[in-house]
């Protein structure tokens, strides 16, 4: 956006950046091929990875996988005043800084991961997700009674993709269903066929203004990331701070 250029798919990106290494049709389709082909193989593994494998699809926006980067990089933090608070008052940085980094290169034990959960969730969310974690500690756990910390933020990533998906499911079917050439790009018309769903419900919204958001450059290319981005920035009732993304999800 800052630069005034088109807005693309990563899929399409892929696409762009074989073709300036190689320049060869042969060569970019059979290394976008292949990089698909592992993204899928290792998403079996690695809820980060699903997400990736999702936001190819349409199904997962982009900003949802920086979301959760900052959600991991917070539990370092959360470790550090876990030491400070629970283990030694007076813990000089190196020590502090020391505990965190075997924790996230390690294990942690239950008390040290409901910490991480508590100081992350709040209310009934930290309820829900301290129930279910519980019988997932009890499964995943090493002889020594801790959990390997890369399970750890698997099990929370999965929680949040879970979540994620039942937030824009009918957003993303929408665009699926729209996106009839299936390049991963839908045209302003298009757009503006699901601007419709909310005037016909008597929605107060600006939706020219939607509309410059989803395409500033006037590019007639709408991603799905970027639709994400502009429903859920709007608003279908102000003061509920229900965002029309919502507003789809209860109708």
């Amino acid at each position: 956006v800052r630069t005034k250029q088109p807005i693309i798919t990563i899929e399409n990106f892929l696409f762009i950046y074989y073709s300036s290494k190689y320049g060869l049709k042969d060569m970019v389709m059979v290394e976008v091929s292949s990089v698909i082909e592992r993204i899928n193989s290792f998403a079996e593994n690695s809820v980060e990875v699903e997400i990736f494998r999702r936001i190819i699809r349409n199904e997962v926006d982009e900003k949802f996988y920086w979301m959760v980067q900052s959600l991991k990089q917070g539990f370092k933090a959360k470790l550090e005043t876990y030491y400070r608070e629970k283990v030694k008052k007076n813990a000089l940085k190196t020590d502090i800084d020391a505990f965190a980094n075997s924790k996230v290169n390690g294990s942690l034990n239950r008390k040290e991961a409901d910490y991480l959960i508590t100081a992350s969730y709040p209310g009934k969310d930290q309820q829900k997700i301290l129930a279910s974690f519980e019988e997932y500690f009890a499964i995943n756990c090493n002889n020594d009674n801790e959990l390997d910390y890369l399970a750890f933020t698997d099990f929370v990533l999965k929680h949040e993709l879970d979540l994620h998906l039942k937030y824009v499911s009918h957003v993303s079917q929408f665009f699926v269903d729209t996106d009839n050439d299936k390049n991963g790009v839908i045209t302003r018309k298009e757009f503006l066929n699901l601007m419709d769903v909310f005037a016909q419900r008597n929605v107060s919204s600006n939706f020219e203004t939607m509309l410059e958001q989803a395409d500033p450059t006037n590019g007639g290319s709408i991603t799905f990331s970027r639709v994400i981005e502009v429903l859920g920035s709007n608003f279908a009732d102000r003061e509920k701070k229900t965002n029309l993304i919502q507003f789809l999800n209860s109708v």
